[in-house]
């Protein structure tokens, strides 16, 4: 009776009003959605195959991006290279050598061999992204350095990863500066603008958490082609399979316009700005949260307040690997986690996790001007965007616990009402929606922990194929499979059709019938 009575009073929300306005506020990059890989030892970056045909299948799903190899593996990579080979090296220094533990995990330093690189370069070939890659900042071996980028194989690097959170307090000062000179150096000794020979030479940096750090910029002498800072927004004491309650979400977007303000403030106006690492949570991520559908909530609630406060890139940490990743294989902490300890690489391929769909559906639907949209409820996310090759997409996130939240959209200055549209309804996977509804009002959000999504109702999953099938579509990887995509097409709908997003749910719509006039042209930046 009690569930009845909570299903009856709490089953719709009244109607709420989503306004859309012709005003494009800014820009981002076609590859706004990009991706990391950690180079972390308890990642699995030294025991993983990165020329898995699957892997880089389904990364090559997410072109164009950029694909950042970084992380606190790489503030202790030694390189295997050439006459000046360091490995494994002298010790790190205090700036870099924080102890790190966490989870029963540490990381070691490592040695990174020309074949590891080799198959570094070949997986961001292979799959359309451009490398930019994270150095050791203190122990920068020229051969390596000068190789890595005459090869064309680098779009960007990276020195130190997280340096100023490494630190003992006493010492983040010093943390600072070395960065700094090390940047200055790279960029001097090796890249064409600043007196060396190689015109591929890009720099970003610092990689680091935080609001912007004034005192590395002070202290960088030479351009900066982006600035990569770190954004853990969700409460890592979450319970399992909880819910991202509106509060929390909105502490995602405190504060983000202030960065690019900053940034401009100190001389770096041509310089883009980046998410470098968004997993939700840190230190891995934590199961049942940030690999499951619940995540979509943080996920695209993240790319559209970062795509309309002034954010470039938003890397998602990580493609695969812990328990944040687009993609599972099984192995999240390479056997180095005591609560998690299998690794089992053996004939097994990378599958999607929900937030693999969300970034593949946010870059086939959503445009790269960002719009104006207002909503008046805050467990009612809305993000509007368009350009000249896509029309005005939305995406509407219901972090409401129990109750369908009943939406209408009001699209501002149009002169004819009506016309098509398509919807992405995403909802929870394995479990029909009632059982998942029922679910929710018992335990407050634990239903959206599910591993799977449903799209309009049909579960997501990659069609496998054998070569001895007649009708094989996709790539084939060396066990002689090949891969497809289920459908991704939206259902076809009216504008004056009713918008109904289930509690904890998310959907994306088009508006194809929209005039292109009403994406305009996004406003030059003021410095």
């Amino acid at each position: 009776k009690k569930l009845a009575a909570a299903t009856n009073s709490m089953l719709l929300l009244d109607n709420y009003e989503v306004s859309i306005y012709p005003n494009v506020t800014r820009s981002v990059s076609a590859k706004f959605v990009s991706y990391a890989m950690d180079l972390s030892a308890d990642r699995g970056f030294f025991r993983r195959d990165l020329g898995n045909r699957k892997l880089q299948w389904l990364a090559s799903q997410l072109a164009p991006a950029y694909v950042r190899f970084s992380g606190t593996g790489g503030d202790r990579m030694y390189y295997d290279w050439g006459s000046g080979g360091d490995c494994p090296g002298p010790p790190l220094p205090k700036c870099w050598d924080a102890s790190r533990v966490s989870d029963g995990r540490k990381s070691k330093p490592q040695c990174l061999t020309k074949p590891k690189w080799a198959s570094i370069v070949d997986f961001a070939n292979n799959t359309g992204a451009d490398l930019v890659f994270g150095l050791n900042g203190y122990f920068l071996n020229d051969d390596f350095v000068e190789e890595a980028s005459k090869s064309g194989g680098v779009f960007a690097f990276l020195v130190g990863n997280e340096m100023f959170q490494a630190a003992e307090k006493d010492d983040a000062g010093a943390c600072v500066a070395t960065q700094a000179r090390n940047s200055n150096e790279l960029y001097e000794r090796f890249s064409s603008g600043g007196g060396g020979e190689n015109k591929n030479i890009r720099l970003a940096g610092p990689d680091s958490g935080g609001d912007i750090h004034g005192e590395y910029l002070r202290q960088l002498t030479v351009p900066l082609f982006a600035y990569l800072t770190h954004d853990y927004a969700i409460d890592s004491r979450l319970e399992l399979g909880n819910y991202m309650p509106p509060k929390r979400l909105l502490l995602n977007g405190k504060d983000k316009h202030q960065w690019r303000a900053d940034l401009d403030a100190y001389g770096f106006q041509d310089t883009e700005l980046w998410v470098g690492e968004g997993g939700g949570i840190t230190s891995g991520g934590q199961r049942g949260v940030t690999d499951s559908f619940a995540s979509g909530q943080w996920f695209l609630d993240s790319l559209g307040v970062y795509a309309r406060s002034g954010v470039d890139v938003f890397c998602r940490q990580d493609l695969v690997g812990a328990n944040y990743g687009l993609l599972r294989d099984g192995c999240p902490f390479a056997g180095m986690d005591k609560a998690q300890p299998q690794c089992d690489f053996d004939d097994k391929d990378p599958e999607p996790n929900p937030d693999y769909w969300n970034a593949l559906l946010w870059k086939r639907i959503m445009g790269n001007n960002v719009l104006e949209v207002k909503t008046k409820k805050s467990f009612l996310r809305a993000y509007a965007h368009c350009d000249e090759n896509k029309p005005v997409s939305l995406v509407l996130i219901n972090t409401h616990c129990c109750a369908t939240a009943n939406v209408t959209v009001v699209i501002h200055d149009l002169e004819r009402r009506g016309g098509r549209r398509l919807d992405w309804y995403l909802t929870p996977g394995g479990a029909d929606s009632e059982d998942l509804r029922r679910r929710r009002l018992l335990d407050r959000g634990r239903g959206a922990a599910a591993m799977e999504t449903r799209l309009n109702g049909a579960l997501l999953q990659i069609v496998e194929r054998r070569k001895n099938q007649n009708h094989l579509v996709g790539d084939e990887n060396r066990r002689g499979k090949k891969w497809k995509l289920p459908s991704l097409e939206g259902k076809k709908a009216t504008m004056d059709d009713d918008i109904r997003i289930p509690p904890q749910a998310y959907a994306f719509f088009a508006f194809p019938d929209v005039p292109p006039d009403f994406c305009g042209v996004p406003p030059a930046r003021v410095v």
